[in-house]
């Protein structure tokens, strides 16, 4: 079997591009809709938050289980929790 060696370069590559777009060979690209991209870029900013929420739960989980605290789980998530954990903080004033 006789193997073929293209050479690599961008004015080839161009060219052929210009080719195919000239003789209407490439196929027209897929674009969503404005709503669909606004959709996705949503989803991906809340799973950004959500990974950030669980990373922060994470570290505060192996910091209370490395000074031997007990962290309160059903308080974790409610509203003034951490003002109530710095409360009780030695080392902040």
């Amino acid at each position: 079997m006789q193997t073929m060696y293209y050479k690599k370069n961008d004015r080839i590559d161009a060219s052929k591009i210009c080719d195919c777009l000239r003789c209407d060979l490439l196929p027209e690209c897929y674009m969503a809709s404005t709503e669909i991209r606004e959709r996705r870029r949503t989803l991906r900013y809340r799973n950004l938050v959500v990974r950030q929420m669980v990373h922060y739960a994470k570290k505060d989980w192996h910091a209370a289980h490395g000074s031997g605290r007990e962290l309160q789980q059903a308080a974790a998530g409610k509203a003034g929790y951490f003002r109530a954990l710095l409360a009780t903080n030695p080392h902040t004033g």
